[in-house]
């Protein structure tokens, strides 16, 4: 699972304006985690800001393909089919509900260097069944040092694009975050 929420506030001529806020939660369901072939259940529930989107919400069905697995080493490729229901806020100001069929690709790769140091990468592409043009993707780089058996220090840099944000009013569409954070193993 995954859950996550952004908020950020600027400034122009002197009025404060909120300028970011995302909120996204996730959970992912495998029926043999450790196994080199996987089926998986998965869900997610987002509302971005940036990217104008009032509430997106997705499941699906789909497979991972597990390459490497090994205590220093993970290489991994799914593939789903994802259901999908969004309220978007159209540039002229009005509201629409969509729904529509996703394919959904993730690879996510991870490497530790040396004892304390680990690198991850995960990147979703999630094209519409019916228009491929029409996609989100989220890439997340991550680099990792423990500092003691049981606290991380953690960077990770997090983008998202919707090739459709332009089209609802957004500014880009492109957003992302640099995020530095401690993590603890309990």
């Amino acid at each position: 699972g995954d859950v996550r929420f952004v908020y950020g506030e600027g400034s122009a001529d002197g009025a404060r304006q909120v300028s970011q806020r995302l909120w996204f939660a996730s959970v992912n369901l495998d029926v043999w985690p450790y196994a080199a072939h996987s089926p998986f259940v998965l869900g997610t529930v987002e509302s971005s800001l940036a990217r104008r989107v009032d509430l997106r919400v997705n499941a699906g069905i789909g497979h991972k393909m597990t390459f490497v697995d090994s205590e220093r080493s993970l290489a991994n490729l799914s593939i789903a089919l994802l259901a999908e229901r969004s309220r978007l806020p159209t540039a002229e100001g009005a509201t629409i509900t969509e729904s529509l069929a996703r394919l959904s690709t993730r690879l996510r790769l991870r490497r530790k260097i040396g004892e304390r140091a680990e690198l991850g990468y995960e990147g979703f592409w999630r094209p519409e069944v019916e228009a491929l043009r029409r996609y989100t993707f989220t890439n997340s780089t991550s680099a990792t040092y423990a500092m003691t058996e049981r606290l991380d220090l953690k960077l990770t840099y997090l983008d998202n694009y919707d090739s459709e944000s332009r089209s609802r009013g957004a500014r880009s569409n492109y957003d992302g975050q640099l995020v530095v954070g401690v993590a603890a193993d309990f």
